[in-house]
């Protein structure tokens, strides 16, 4: 007993004791606590510098030609405003910059022309894949220039086009057997331009090529011979387009003179460049002049449309579609049900029906409408599919008629084109029929033209929140998820509390989907609350899933104080209780030692 008051005496007249055990109740209680926040993905994110969250940006490149003929490759953060244009080559070491430039990989050849493609992006976050063009081979970097490979085109090239889109083309011309296409990053080469080629009339080759960036399905070549015995020449042929990766080619037509009003020549071709808003016009440039090039729509090129290859036929209808020409509409109409010589064909059709809504004349309007009726299933489907692209409002009773009641292949052009059309009349006709109780062809289609239409259908997806209908509701549900538009998280958490457990488990999921700050603390509380162990099983993988996503695309605008908010937010209620009885401990301690300290001041006092 005596050793216990020894132990309370020393206890209560020493502070350090005091406070070290004060402090040891603290840490006792804070574990339970700060373990979960130091483990949440958001708040991870929060504490990470801002360069690691930030959106991944181009390397801008040159080439350094080396006194043994080589090229060094060099790279560059951009030190420019976005949308500046990458540097072209070549350049040379003297070419002032304000950029910082690294040493990547050498090319042994030298390098005539550089190409990045856009959003192939590495895991440094940088866009990693380049092309280069040299006078012997086309080479291709997968890490932004660190390394290079040829890539296997079979002949010398003489230009290069790379597209920048989803396509995974580029072209090359040759310089003697005519114009390449890779449709896989230069992967795989195969011939094009067959129709280039003059039989008999020599070597052809392409001096030029060029992609249409706002649509990579247009593509331009010039093409020439070279001619001559003793002393060989190049002879162009002009200049062609194609509206079809380059599978058919059509003759452009000079239209403009000589940049000195002197007779229009043709020369040898070294760059070309489509003209902004006018896919079938493009800009060549040779040694001396500009000149530019159109497709022309005659009556020859319309003729062709009757022509017994139906992928010919719908190359037209594409050049006839982009001509941007209202005066073709009258042809295109009279061949939607495509009669090309060898019968009808559903490409060629599709062809013919997207080049009507192309052109964008509401005056088509009532005759595709009324071919919405045809007895022959590919003329609705074609008819529909030219009402969405001329986003027909008039035409929405009737191809919700055609979702609820016609094939499954009718219907899906139908959806698409409600998608398309987009008002508040059309999406509404694309949520009915979530209600269906199986899985039947409009449901179906419906669900993919709802989640083509996106975010924009969220109004009417909530608003089938609130049905009477359980199906529909579960339906709903799921289609925000699809869609995930983050506007539609107040009415799926009131979902969470759905007297229906199917309609709780799929607007779990689809929050898991959003994975907003609001989403995931909505699950956090669902999970605790939750008696459905199937339903309460969803909402934990969905929660699971919303914080994945904040992990791999983290929310820019994430900040310390709301990932802190968000990461307490997930410590149970017990945790907390022991931290407020360690709290109410230590205070106990440190008020020890005051009340005796104060206690021996007024005894000395007295």
């Amino acid at each position: 007993m005596s050793r216990l008051k020894a132990f309370v005496r020393a206890f209560v007249e020493k502070p350090w004791l005091r406070v070290g055990l004060a402090v040891a109740l603290l840490i006792l209680g804070l574990a339970p606590v700060g373990a979960p926040i130091l483990s949440d993905n958001t708040l991870r994110q929060a504490l990470r510098p801002a360069t690691a969250r930030a959106a991944s940006e181009s390397f801008a490149y040159r080439s350094l030609i080396q006194p043994d003929g080589t090229s060094k490759i060099q790279r560059s953060q951009p030190a420019v405003p976005d949308g500046a244009p990458l540097i072209r080559l070549p350049l040379s070491q003297s070419t002032p910059t304000t950029q910082a430039w690294e040493n990547a990989g050498t090319i042994p050849e030298t390098v005539v022309q550089l190409e990045p493609v856009a959003g192939q992006a590495s895991q440094a976050g940088q866009e990693s894949l380049v092309f280069a063009l040299t006078k012997s081979n086309v080479w291709r970097s997968l890490d932004a220039g660190s390394t290079w490979n040829r890539t296997p085109l079979p002949d010398v090239p003489m230009s290069l086009a790379v597209g920048q889109g989803t396509t995974h083309l580029l072209l090359a011309g040759s310089a003697a057997n005519g114009l390449y296409r890779s449709l896989d990053d230069g992967q795989s080469w195969q011939a094009v331009g067959q129709a280039l080629a003059v039989p008999g009339a020599g070597a052809l080759g392409v001096s030029a090529v060029a992609i249409n960036g706002e649509d990579e399905n247009v593509v331009y070549a010039a093409p020439g011979y070279w001619l001559g015995t003793s002393e060989v020449h190049f002879t162009p042929l002009g200049l062609y387009a194609s509206t079809d990766f380059g599978a058919h080619w059509f003759a452009m037509t000079p239209a403009t003179a000589g940049a000195a009003g002197s007779a229009l020549t043709l020369g040898m071709f070294s760059r070309l460049e489509p003209v902004t808003g006018r896919p079938l016009a493009v800009v060549a440039q040779d040694a001396s002049e500009t000149q530019r090039f159109e497709l022309a729509v005659t009556p020859s090129l319309i003729a062709q449309l009757n022509d017994a290859d139906p992928a010919l036929r719908g190359a037209v209808a594409q050049a006839l579609g982009l001509s941007g020409n209202h005066a073709v509409l009258p042809a295109l109409l009279q061949h939607l049900r495509d009669g090309g010589s060898s019968g009808p064909d559903v490409l060629a059709g599709d062809r013919i029906a997207e080049a009507i809504g192309r052109l964008g004349d509401p005056t088509a309007i009532p005759a595709l409408r009324a071919a919405l009726s045809d007895n022959r299933e590919a003329v609705r489907e074609r008819a529909a599919y030219g009402l969405g692209l001329l986003r027909a409002q008039q035409a929405v009773p009737e191809l919700a008629e055609m979702l609820r009641k016609d094939s499954a292949t009718v219907a899906e052009r139908a959806a698409t084109a409600l998608a398309d059309i987009g008002t508040p009349a059309a999406l509404s006709a694309l949520v009915a029929p979530l209600s269906d109780p199986g899985s039947t062809p409009a449901r179906q289609a419906a669900m993919s033209g709802l989640e083509k239409a996106g975010p924009s259908a969220a109004p009417q997806l909530t608003a089938a929140l609130g049905s009477a209908d359980p199906t529909l509701r579960r339906n709903a549900a799921e289609m925000l998820g699809w869609t995930r538009p983050d506007s539609a998280t107040p009415k799926l958490v009131a979902a969470l509390h759905d007297g229906d457990p199917a309609v709780r488990s799929e607007a779990a999921w689809a929050l898991g989907q959003i994975g907003t700050l609001e989403a995931r603390r909505a699950l956090q509380q669902a999970v605790l609350v939750e008696k459905d162990q199937a339903t309460r099983t969803s909402t934990l993988q969905a929660l699971a899933e919303a914080r994945a996503t904040v992990e791999q695309h983290p929310d820019p605008a994430l900040t310390f104080g709301s990932a802190l908010m968000e990461a307490l937010s997930q410590v149970q209620a017990t945790r907390w209780t022991l931290l407020g009885l360690a709290i109410a401990l230590a205070a106990i301690v440190l008020a020890s030692g005051s009340r005796r300290g104060f206690q021996g001041a007024t005894g000395r006092g007295a």
